[in-house]
């Protein structure tokens, strides 16, 4: 029961030190620290898995979301090649429909999802074309990551108004979710904008290890 909240507490006291290291040291070293932090979210659910014997239809899905999201997050500390930076979203992407997927099964679906998804895809666009971010080649990858994570959102959030989990995991696939969202928000204006703030990676790197975090506690909540 306790090795994956210690885990947890491990990955908050090593995650200051990672961020240290993505300011200071070159990429070659701090993928390092990067990779150690994201293995340690893994160990988080795969150690609950192991231990809690949490439905295998539900764990066995997420360790992969995250295992993806650890080789994404990986290849785009190159994002500035162009290819590096396609993988890398590339597997974000396949771990985003896996999370969706995932949520989609256990909580089912309704209409009022259709209209949730509509509704911020739209605003979504619309936020785009407010904001001074440059895409260029990367507008149909973009695009396509917007409508995938905008469907795994939705699945999340929507399991707060179904009864696919009891209500503690609910929450948490919802904070997770608002979390990753919040991050890709972010990164967009770390890798596309002109001129970034500085902090924009530190707001981005805390929002993303929180979101996989609280996602790979969910297999603790969950039961068997």
């Amino acid at each position: 029961m306790w090795t994956p909240i210690i885990l947890a507490i491990v990955l908050a006291l090593w995650f200051p030190f990672y961020v240290y290291t993505e300011y200071r040291w070159e990429k070659s070293r701090f993928l390092f620290t990067k990779i150690v932090a994201s293995l340690l979210f893994i160990a988080i659910a795969v150690t609950a898995f192991l231990i809690l014997k949490p439905r295998s239809d539900y764990a066995v899905w997420i360790i992969a979301a995250l295992a993806l999201g650890m080789i994404g997050d990986g290849l785009l500390v190159f994002f500035g090649n162009l290819k590096y930076f396609i993988l890398g979203l590339a597997a974000f992407l396949i771990g985003q429909i896996i999370y969706g997927v995932t949520f989609l099964r256990f909580v089912g679906f309704m209409w009022i999802d259709v209209a949730i998804y509509v509704v911020l895809v739209a605003a979504a666009l619309f936020a785009y074309t407010k904001v001074n971010l440059k895409l260029g080649k990367m507008k149909i990858p973009v695009l396509a990551y917007v409508l995938i994570i905008a469907f795994m959102f939705v699945m999340a959030i929507s399991s707060l108004y179904k009864c696919g989990f009891n209500n503690l995991t609910s929450a948490m696939i919802a904070v997770g979710a608002v979390l990753f969202l919040a991050s890709d928000v972010v990164l967009a204006f770390v890798v596309f904008h002109a001129k970034p703030h500085r902090a924009l990676r530190a707001i981005n790197l805390s929002l993303y290890y929180s979101a996989q975090m609280v996602l790979a506690l969910t297999l603790v909540t969950i039961g068997g």
